[in-house]
Parts: C-alpha cells; sequence; structure tokens
C-alpha cells in the first residue's frame, strides 16, 4: 500500500492468510499486491439404500445450485416357500399385499403304516399281529415210566411265561431258538449158553448187542450216560479164578475194556457158582447232527493166582442204555 505525502514510506504491515498471498513491499514502485486462489469445489454425491433412489442436479453455483431428490425404491419381493411333511400337507395362497395377503394352511395326513415283515402285519384294525402258534396247542409226552410215547397233553398254563425269546431268521420269519431232544435207546439179550474156554487171553463171552444213537439236532450236541450191565451164570472148581468184564465200542470200531468183576475160588474144597449184576456208566457226546453206533459184549480171562480148574458160563444176560438230552 502507498502512503500519500512527501513520498514518505508508509509503514503498514500487510499479513498474509490461509488462501491469501501478498507481494510486494508497499512503495509507490513495488505497491502490496493481494491475491486469493479459488477455493476448492464443494463435492456432494448421494448413496442410494434398497428402498430409497437418490439423485443429486446442479453445479453448486448460486445460478445453478445443487438439488437432491429421493424416491422410494421399489421392495424387494418376500418369498416365502412352505414345505410338507409325511404327516401334514400345507398349502400357501396370497400374494402378499394388504390386498391379498399370504394364507398359510394345512392338513393333517393319515400316519403311514409301520414298516412290516418277519410274519408280523398290519390287520384291518391298524393293529400289528403276528403268525403264532396259540399256546393251547403245545404239549409234551406223558411222564410216565418207560414211556415210549403216548398220547400228548397240554402244557401246564403256568409255562405259558416260560418260553423263550424269539428272533428273525434271514428269510423274513419269527423263530425261537432251535429246539432241544432227549434221546433214549436201549438194547438187551439173555443167552443161554456152554462156555468152558477161559485161557490167560480175554476171550468174548456170547454175542455183542449195539444200539444206534442218533443226535436230532443239527444246533446242539446231544450228551447223555451210556449204562452197561451182565449177569453171568457162572461156576468154578476150586482154585479157579476168573476176571469177567465188559467191553465197549463207542463208535470208533474199537472196543475198550471196561472192570467187571473175578470169581475167585481159591482155598475152597467144592465147585462155587457166581451170580453178580456189574453195571458202569459211562459219558457219551454227539456232535450236532452225528450218529454213533455203540456196541457192547463180555469177555473173560483167568485171572492172577487161576489153577486152571474148569470154570463154566451156562447163561449171559446184557443190558445196553444211553439216555441223553441237547445241551
Amino acid at each position: 500500500m502507498s502512503c500519500c505525502g512527501g513520498g514518505a514510506v508508509c509503514s503498514c504491515r500487510v499479513v498474509q492468510g490461509p488462501g491469501i498471498t501478498v507481494t510486494g513491499s508497499g512503495t509507490a514502485s513495488d505497491p502490496f499486491v493481494v491475491s486469493g486462489a479459488g477455493a476448492a469445489p464443494t463435492v456432494i454425491t448421494v448413496t442410494d439404500t434398497p428402498s430409497v433412489d437418490m439423485t443429486i442436479t446442479g453445479t453448486g453455483t448460486p445460478g445453478d445450485p445443487y438439488v437432491i431428490s429421493s424416491v422410494a425404491a421399489a421392495a424387494t419381493p418376500t418369498v416365502i416357500q412352505v414345505t410338507d411333511t409325511a404327516s401334514l400337507d400345507l398349502t400357501l395362497t396370497g400374494s402378499g399385499t394388504p390386498a391379498d395377503p399370504y394364507i398359510l394352511s394345512g392338513v393333517v395326513l393319515a400316519a403311514a403304516p409301520p414298516a412290516t415283515g418277519c410274519g408280523i402285519r398290519l390287520n384291518g384294525a391298524d393293529e400289528l399281529e403276528a403268525d403264532t402258534l396259540p399256546f393251547s396247542g403245545l404239549t409234551r409226552v406223558p411222564c410216565t415210566d418207560n414211556n415210549e410215547g403216548g398220547v400228548p397233553v397240554p402244557l401246564d398254563p403256568a409255562c405259558e411265561a416260560a418260553g423263550q425269546l424269539v428272533y428273525c431268521d434271514a428269510a423274513g420269519n419269527l423263530r425261537t431258538a432251535p429246539e432241544k431232544h432227549g434221546v433214549v435207546s436201549a438194547a438187551t439179550s439173555n443167552e443161554a449158553l456152554n462156555f468152558s474156554g477161559f485161557a490167560a487171553a480175554p476171550v468174548v463171552i456170547g454175542n455183542t448187542i449195539s444200539i444206534s444213537v442218533a443226535n436230532p439236532s443239527d444246533c446242539y450236541c446231544l450228551c447223555g450216560n451210556l449204562t452197561a450191565a451182565f449177569i453171568p451164570g457162572l461156576s468154578g472148581m476150586p482154585g479157579s479164578v476168573i476176571s469177567i468184564f465188559h467191553e465197549i465200542d463207542f463208535g470208533d470200531g474199537v472196543f475198550a475194556a471196561q472192570t467187571g468183576f473175578v470169581m475167585d475160588n481159591r482155598g475152597k474144597s467144592a465147585n462155587s457158582g457166581w451170580i453178580q449184576r456189574p453195571m458202569t456208566t459211562l459219558p457219551v457226546c454227539l456232535d450236532p447232527g452225528e450218529t454213533k453206533v455203540l456196541q457192547y459184549r463180555v469177555s473173560a480171562e483167568r485171572f492172577t493166582g487161576d489153577n486152571g480148574a474148569a470154570a463154566l458160563i451156562t447163561a449171559l444176560a446184557k443190558d445196553l442204555r444211553f439216555v441223553g438230552w441237547n445241551i
């Protein structure tokens, strides 16, 4: 800035502020020059939302100001779906507007029949039933001595709760545990003899009897007792010592000796007769479905201390029995 009057220099001080530039020294030949840069343009933007569509117009000048306007955007339609279940049939109607709102309704479906099989089915009353044998139809043989059959009798009612649990086989049938059986078999023999050929080695006396035992179960072992007994009509002179004993073949074709008794006439002065009934009981088992032929015979020999005196067997009775059950 210049000062008037006499050309003196003015002592004014000019300070520039933000956006202002000052040049010159303030003399007449170099006056202060104050200038300013144009202001930065104002930037205005708008952002749409899902429900409002924004618009801006104008340049921001006094003659063309900014104008912001908005229009409600079309809403995204609501999508409703329904899914049926095995027990409920759902239906959706309407468009979802105030004039035509959505309406959800459902119908309860009849329950699907249960899966059946293994002898079980659904009857006409919608009840499950199974192929069964009435308990009243179950019988047993009469419990009498030497029973070989007889008229079957019903099981006692108290046995109704003693049945075994059932299972379903591969063919889809209900079954109980495999049935178990009992087996009884016997053979006897009565012979009139005139045997006197005793020797130091065992000699078979009379015939051989046998029984065939079959395991009726293909699932269980059959185990029981084999009992053998004989009664000889035996006599001997003084000094004779005769051993008479069982021999049993357990189904393998080999006879095994079993203890019997010994007639000892040492120290006697006259012929002596003996009546004995030696008996032996032995265990026998058969595999499922197996059959064994069990054989029995009686043998005799001169025993330790025998003097070779005469001895005689005039009769011989034999008995062989098997009683077993599935286990």
